[in-house]
């Protein structure tokens, strides 16, 4: 299958994956438009830091509660960079491995929250104690099983670093308007 017949022609290489606990077994032997049994995959290391934000903001626009992680380490910066961190992202083309969002054309990007605390609990990631502070503090906002201690978190943050939490947890909390 081919990503263009079916209306992408944008910039990233995208790849259809099967569901392997489809009834089809990955003979993709359904109808010709049925995208019932996977998704159209892109490689997370791929898209750019811009392109990647671009994707995550997309995937978050059809739920607001992904919004204030996504903002918070997009106005961060530091892990859309960190390829570490982007083996704990999935990216997609409008179809996630559960349903539909977004139009199919549109590449988006989720994180896996309770992965990346798991992460951060292994050490796995090489950053500063601020810059690990602020993506414990994304994954809690991110992830129902994340919890974090905001005392702990809190007490090596910078000022820039301090405002940028401050808006997430103001966004968690239906405060709008608070990256502007």
């Amino acid at each position: 299958m081919s990503a263009e017949r079916h209306g992408y022609a944008g910039p990233l290489h995208v790849e259809y994956e099967y569901d392997p606990e489809c009834t089809c077994r990955g003979t993709g032997r359904h109808d010709e438009d049925d995208y019932s049994c996977g998704w159209w995959a892109i490689d997370p290391t791929e898209p750019s830091a811009d392109q990647l934000a671009e994707m995550l903001r997309a995937r978050a626009a059809s739920d607001a509660i992904w919004a204030p992680p996504v903002e918070l380490l997009i106005a961060h910066r530091h892990w859309l960079y960190a390829s570490q961190f982007r083996a704990y992202i999935d990216a997609f083309l409008g179809y996630a491995p559960t349903r539909t969002v977004g139009h199919p054309d549109t590449p988006m990007a989720l994180i896996h929250w309770a992965q990346v605390c798991g992460a951060l609990d292994r050490r796995e990631f090489p950053a500063s104690s601020s810059e690990l502070a602020v993506l414990r503090i994304a994954a809690s906002l991110g992830g129902r099983e994340v919890t974090v201690n905001l005392r702990s978190a809190l007490v090596g943050l910078d000022h820039r670093n301090s405002q940028l939490v401050a808006k997430a947890i103001a966004q968690a909390a239906g405060i709008h308007q608070v990256w502007a």
